[in-house]
This record gives structure tokens, C-alpha cells and sequence, in this order.
């Protein structure tokens, strides 16, 4: 099934570019270590607890629950909607692969297969209909 994402890339659009110009959603968290054999939201909340040693429970259950959806749970041909700020536009995208770690960026997910249309930059204002709502 099919499923609709919003993802935030930086709290000042700093993973704006890797979505528009190289097709990869990445998010932050400070996290360095490679989630790939992370299958569930308690091993990631473990690593969660390292980074975030100093921060209230509820706060590392919420950043480790974010972290799983994106590591655990997209899948292939799930949509993606997300604000870029650095454009003041709606960036829209479609998932075509799976999570992997990069050593530019703590977390990353394949937008696309290097078409860097797949990955548009909408002006926030604008309004469409699901009709007209096309990758």
C-alpha cells in the first residue's frame, strides 16, 4: 500500500539541496551509526539514547519513532511531501529505494534513480487537485 509522507529535511533546510539536486531525502539526528540492521524502533531508541543521553524519555521515544518510520517503514513508491525552506516551495517525490547511511549525511533514502525531476519544487501557495496531482 501505498502511503503519504511529510519529512522535514532540517530544521533550517539544510538537507534541501541533497533532495533537489542529487534525488536523496536525508534527515538529521545527529546520528553517525549505519541503521541498516536496525529492524525496530527499541534498537534504534538505544542508539537514540547515545546521542541524545542528556534528553527526556519522551523525547528519545519521539526522535526514535521518527527515525524507524524513515528507516523501517517507507518502502518503494511511497510519496513524499516536504517543505523547503531554503525555497519557501513544497518539494514532491516519490520513494525508489531503500534506506542506506552515507558519510556525508547521518541518515539517507533514495528519492529517485537520478532523475532529478522526480523530485519537484512547487511553489507553497499553489493548490491542485488529486486529479491533477501527477509525479
Amino acid at each position: 500500500m501505498k502511503r503519504l509522507w511529510l519529512v522535514r529535511l532540517g530544521g533550517n533546510g539544510e538537507y534541501d539541496s541533497d533532495a533537489l539536486d542529487h534525488s536523496l531525502l536525508s534527515i538529521g539526528f545527529n546520528i553517525t551509526t549505519n541503521l541498516s540492521s536496525a529492524k525496530d524502533r527499541d534498537t534504534i531508541l538505544e542508539v537514540i539514547k547515545t546521542v541524545f543521553p542528556d534528553a527526556k524519555t519522551g523525547r528519545q521515544r519521539n526522535f526514535a519513532a521518527q527515525v524507524n518510520q524513515f528507516v523501517n517503514t517507507m518502502a518503494v513508491d511511497d510519496i513524499v511531501i516536504s517543505p523547503l525552506k531554503t525555497l519557501s516551495k513544497i518539494g514532491i517525490g516519490k520513494i525508489t529505494g531503500p534506506y542506506h547511511s552515507s558519510l556525508k549525511t547521518d541518515a539517507q533514502r533514495a528519492l529517485s534513480n537520478g532523475s532529478p525531476q522526480m523530485f519537484r519544487a512547487m511553489p507553497s501557495n499553489r493548490t491542485f487537485s488529486t486529479a491533477s496531482a501527477r509525479l
